[in-house]
Parts: C-alpha cells; structure tokens; sequence
C-alpha cells in the first residue's frame, strides 16, 4: 500500500532537518525560517512564505500543502521532484529489505543559567555588563552558495571610570559554566541509559504466532496469520506485514487472526511488535511458478498487471511485446510503464556472501524499450537486496544502485561506469567473494564494495526495465561454483 503523505512529508522534512543541521527544530527562531525561505527559492526558485514553513514545522501537523510546497521542500531535500520521493520511497514496495522506524528521544535542553545565577547576579551588581542583557546571538547558517548574515548587535563601549573585571575572572566564569554544564549532561545521560537499559530488558512472554498462504504459489496470496496475545495484557500490540512500517497495523487483546494480500512476489517478515521490541516474527516467502511477468505504471501502484507467462518466452528470450500489454488493458499511450519478471523460489545454499551472477539483457526502443532504457537486476535475499541499475548514459543521474549497506543515487554519486547503450546485448555480472562484491558489465569490472552484513540466503530474482525489456540467459551459481539455477529461455 502506499505510504500516507504524512509520513512522507515527515521524512522530507528529517531530511532537510539533517541537510541544514541546525539542531532541534524546537531552538529554530524567526531568523531561521527566513533563513530557511531563502535558501529554499534560491535553490528550487521556489518561494515559500515563513507562516507556510512554520506551520509545516509544527508538531501534530495534519494539513495537505499545497503541491507546490510539496516540490519545493522535495527539490531542496535533494530529490528531483516530490513525485521522486513518492516514487522512491514505495519502490522498496516488493522489495525485501528490513527497515524500522527508529525513534530517537531528543534529549532536553540544560540551562545553565540557574547554575550561576547567584555568581552572575553579584557579577551585575559589582560590574555593569558590557552587552544587551539577554542578547540573542544565533548561530551562523553556513550552507554553499547562501550566507545567511546574523543581525548585527549593538556594541557598548565600555566606561572607562568603571573597574573591568581581569582577564582571569571572566575565564574563571567559563570555567565555572562549562563543569556546570558537564555535569548536568552526565548526570542525565547516566539517568537516560539506566532507563532505556531497564525498559529494553523487560522480559515480555511468548506468544504464539504463525502464518499460512491461501495458495501455495502465484499472486495475488491471501497470508492468514494466527497468534494469541492475551498475555500480553493491556499493552500496544502491533503486527507489521513487511519490511515497510506502513503496513503496521494494531491489534486488540481479543483477536487472533489478521490477513493481508500480497500481491508481489518477495521474502518478507512479519513481526509483533510491543513498543518497537519484537516479540514474534515469522519468514514470508511468497513465491513463483517459474517466472512470472507483471507491469504497472508507476513502482507505487499497489496492485500490478499480471501478464500471461506462455506469452513472456518466445524467440530464445524472456520478453513480452507491447502488445501483450495492450492486451492486458495497460494503456500505452501514457510511454510510462514498467515491466518485471519475477523468479522467487528456494535457491539452495546460495547466500548473498558467496555467489555468482550473471544475465545478458537489453532493452530496445523498437521492442517496447522507453527513453532512458532503465534496467534493473535484483538478487533477492533474506536480510537484504542487490540492485544493480543500468540506462543510457545520459540518464545515469536516475538510476540508484542498492547493495546491503550501500545506497547510492546516480543525482549525488558517480554512476557513469553503469551508463551504456542497451540496444545490444549487455552481459551483466554480480560476483561476491567473502563479502567483496564486485559488478561487471560485458566482463568489465566497474564498481567493488566489502560489506560486513550477512545478506543470508538468496531467495529470488528480478529483471525490471522500463518498457519492455528483454533477458537470453541468466545463470546462478552457489559460493562453490555450483550451478543453481540457470535458463537461456529455449
């Protein structure tokens, strides 16, 4: 399902929060959201009023923007468009990879002020201060291209009849307020993990949880999970279907039974959850007969259209014509729409540590390729996902290219290396060694990264291209050498 636009917005303006780095949205001032405004339409050419930001800010925000707005905060968080980061936060819709919302408290702001306030009190008495009393000295917003000038204050000259206090007493002073500070943050932060220690190891029973499909193979599947958490009492229960916190759902002490369909094929694991803590998962792995093709508009779209397998091979390669998707009722006209063929089974002991990869594809303009010829392959794993992407080289700046650990957009990274004309056959190789993966295009190597995480066992593959694109062979092998899995689509 798709992701609500509220938590959509949330993570647009996270990160923007994180871009700026200004510290916690509640110190921000009004100079901060003129700040703000500016950069905004000198890098979007956008412009966005401070009662339109502040509003956005507030906490609770439930209000829709207006679109513009919507691009404009889009465009600045480093996205190309709003319709960008829809499209790229849903894409991982189908794909495996283990996410969490993770929560973090912000710690409160300590004053110092109290803690000399009998020193600075007796300091004002003795010495007239040298500044405004209460002056508001913001900090610096330093972001490339824009500077955004503080407000000069005024300066006070200071009397010479009056004695000024020596150097020494005014380090004193810092000093003082600094082990102050200190202080005040260690006292808290020793109370703050003896809390979160104490609450992350309570011991919660066990409850009973499994799950059952409606079918044993094909899409759409029904999951009917089955559980009992009457002994959880009275506490928030939630069960999430996926990798995707979206898709979380809560329970009552009296239910039993919870369902959901399912209408991509993947590895999943769903999860009761009792204040973030897991108390009970279960592998989801909805599966293929062979390989299966489906298409939609956009990587979004919650239910897709399942095309006829008998039509996808043909002619020694794996490939339906853009009259199979007339057929299906998709509407061509639109020149944007994506195809995918799924193979989602058990693969043996291949692991995402130790394997070998290799297909050729391409995606030809006069078979129903779009501009751009975007090809994606998919390695499918328990704990994670292999994408590797490649376009023409003019479009390399969309393409995103994910690896355990690794995610890099073609918009902030160099991806020319995955840039090449498919209108010809591409080999395409994805080797891992121990955890060193290596990329190779036509037996070239062009990209290399260690990972320490365990991807754990492949349990599926998927070719996706914009258009209709087109696979003569695909080969898996296991960390030994063993042939897995292969087909050149006779």
């Amino acid at each position: 399902m798709p992701i609500p636009l509220s938590q959509l917005l949330d993570s647009c303006k996270t990160a923007i929060e994180e871009k700026l780095g200004w510290g916690e949205v509640r110190s921000w001032k009004q100079r901060d959201y003129e700040c703000l405004s500016k950069l905004i339409q000198e890098q979007t050419g956008i412009s966005l009023s401070l009662s339109t930001l502040r509003r956005i800010w507030k906490p609770n925000y439930a209000a829709t923007p207006h679109p513009s707005t919507l691009e404009a905060l889009a465009r600045f968080a480093g996205y190309e468009s709003w319709h960008e980061l829809q499209r790229e936060a849903n894409t991982r819709e189908e794909e495996p990879r283990e996410a969490f919302d993770e929560r973090v408290v912000p710690a409160p702001e300590i004053s110092v002020v109290a803690a000399s306030a009998a020193t600075a009190q007796t300091d004002m008495l003795r010495d007239p201060p040298r500044g405004p009393v209460g002056a508001d000295h913001d900090h610096d917003h330093d972001l490339p291209g824009v500077a955004c000038e503080a407000d000069p204050s005024p300066q006070t000259t200071p009397d010479p009849l009056v004695r000024q206090p020596p150097p020494a007493v005014g380090m004193r002073r810092v000093i003082l307020a600094l082990a102050t500070t200190m202080l005040f943050v260690l006292v808290y932060l020793a109370f703050n993990q003896s809390t979160v220690t104490s609450t992350s190891e309570v011991a919660l029973p066990d409850v009973p949880f499994s799950h059952r499909k409606t079918v044993s193979q094909g899409l759409p599947n029904t999951v009917i999970f089955d559980f009992d958490i009457s002994a959880l009492g009275d506490r928030e229960v939630f069960i999430q279907q996926s990798w995707n916190p979206a898709e979380r759902v809560r329970l009552s002490p009296s239910h039993r039974h919870h369902s959901a369909v399912y209408y991509y094929p993947g590895f999943h694991r769903a999860r009761l959850l009792v204040n973030e803590q897991i108390v009970a998962d279960r592998r989801v792995h909805v599966t293929t007969d062979g390989w299966l093709p489906l298409a939609r508009y956009e990587l979004r779209d919650p239910t897709p259209f399942y095309l006829p397998a008998e039509r996808a091979v043909h002619d020694g390669m794996l490939h339906v014509s853009p009259e199979v998707l007339a057929d299906a009722r998709l509407d061509l006209s639109t020149n944007r729409y994506w195809v995918s063929y799924y193979n989602v089974r058990d693969f043996g002991q291949a692991t995402g540590s130790d394997f070998r990869f290799e297909a050729r594809l391409r995606n030809r303009l006069e078979e129903g390729g779009l501009t751009c010829q975007k090809s994606e392959v998919f390695v499918i794993c328990e704990n994670g996902f292999f994408l590797v992407p490649l376009a023409y080289p003019g479009c390399v700046s969309e393409i995103t290219l994910r690896m355990p650990e690794v995610r890099m957009a073609g918009r902030d990274h160099d991806l020319s290396a995955f840039g090449c004309d498919l209108s010809d056959w591409r080999k395409l190789g994805i080797v891992a060694d121990g955890g060193e993966t290596t990329i190779l295009v036509d037996d070239r190597p062009i990209f290399s990264h260690r990972t320490a995480e365990r991807p754990g066992l492949i349990k599926g593959l998927q070719f996706r291209f914009f258009g209709c694109g087109a696979v003569d062979w695909v080969r898996l092998q296991d960390g030994i050498g063993r042939t897995v899995f292969e087909d050149d689509f006779p």
